[in-house]
């Protein structure tokens, strides 16, 4: 792979041995099957995302406040969401 320019990204603790070893028995960096798992997490969800980006869209050419906003809620509420099932031990 080309060089890149790249960026520093915080993944879970408990996420560290397994990344590390997956990447160990592939012969890749962690970063590449960061990259990896990441496109094909993007592929495998293309329509979902494109829906989503859409929604927001047509609320955005619409001037739909309320449908921004409840989209933007639904966001906040899923990472909250997620937050609360990664550090639900804390």
């Amino acid at each position: 792979m080309p060089a890149t320019a790249t960026k520093p990204l915080r993944i879970y603790e408990q996420d560290h041995a397994p990344l590390r070893l997956i990447a160990e028995v592939e012969g890749r960096g962690p970063a590449d099957v960061v990259h990896s798992a990441l496109e094909e997490y993007l592929t495998t969800h293309r329509s979902v995302l494109a829906e989503s980006f859409a929604q927001a869209q047509r609320a955005i050419v619409s001037g739909d406040v309320a449908a921004l906003a409840a989209i933007a809620s639904g966001a906040s509420q899923r990472r909250a969401q997620a937050a609360v099932n990664s550090h639900g031990e804390l």
